[in-house]
């Protein structure tokens, strides 16, 4: 599911129009973009566990193909999830 058939189905199912669910949502993308970057995390009860977590990069000169010239990032991300019991076990349902 994408972010068009997402705002299409939630505007069947809540009988708002097309745009006022896209600006929802994008509203919502924004707003736990920002909390994610800052170095929150997102739980929303029954359904997942959002957080970024920073990884340190390797030492320059240490990969293969790498020298002191080549540039590297200085942190690296990682998004990692959780999903909640109650939405684990609706998918063991299936």
């Amino acid at each position: 599911m994408n972010k068009q058939t997402t705002i299409r189905a939630v505007a069947r199912k809540t009988g708002k129009t097309y745009f006022e669910v896209q600006v929802m949502l994008e509203a919502l993308i924004d707003t736990w973009s920002e909390a994610l970057t800052e170095g929150d995390h997102i739980a929303i009860q029954d359904f997942l566990t959002i957080r970024v977590t920073e990884l340190k990069t390797h030492q320059r000169g240490r990969l293969r193909h790498h020298n002191s010239k080549t540039p590297m990032r200085k942190m690296a991300y990682r998004l990692d999830t959780r999903m909640s019991q109650a939405l684990r076990e609706k998918c063991y349902k299936k």
